[in-house]
């Protein structure tokens, strides 16, 4: 999401949501805010998967990253 405001509003996409809503499920699941430490390497490929700067390598739509969620050992 902090991307958005270097790339312009005019080039928002789901992806940018599917950051946010990264962040809410690692909360709702882990009960942490802190994104850095993660120990669980499975967790870390989930959130990397969904907060990646790189938009070519972030989930394209939610039902990517629900794929990537089934298989997220939390």
């Amino acid at each position: 999401m902090p991307a958005l405001k270097f790339v312009g509003v005019d080039k928002y996409s789901i992806q940018h949501e599917i950051y946010a809503f990264t962040q809410v499920i690692y909360f709702i699941m882990t009960g942490r805010k802190n994104l850095q430490n993660s120990k669980n390497e499975s967790v870390t490929i989930f959130l990397d998967y969904g907060m990646n700067p790189n938009l070519e390598k972030r989930a394209k739509s939610l039902n990517e990253l629900k794929e990537k969620f089934k298989k997220t050992d939390w």
